[in-house]
């Protein structure tokens, strides 16, 4: 006859305590990401306007296309950029 096995408590209730509470803190704005954001905003508008420019520039329809969706989705992503830019502002306001 075997012996049943007896259960060590678990420790999953200690966890999830312990988890809740460091995830309470919230995001910390800190100069490093805020620089970081600053430099990706710039570089996806240098993006934008030297893809705006040469859409009007290309003759071919084509490179039009390209350039046009380019522009598209470099313009869509400094707008979020620049929406974490501004989330990151307002938190580091609110914590001084």
């Amino acid at each position: 006859m075997t012996k049943k096995r007896s259960r060590k408590p678990s420790r999953k209730s200690s966890r999830l305590g312990s988890m809740s509470l460091k995830s309470g803190k919230g995001v910390i704005a800190s100069d490093k990401k805020i620089t970081l954001v600053v430099k990706n905003i710039i570089s996806f508008l240098i993006l934008l306007v030297l893809s705006v420019g040469l859409y009007f520039v290309s003759s071919s329809e084509l490179w039009m296309n390209f350039f046009w969706i380019t522009g598209l989705v470099s313009g869509f992503v400094s707008i979020s950029f620049i929406i974490v830019y501004l989330t990151l502002l307002f938190l580091k306001m609110f914590n001084k």
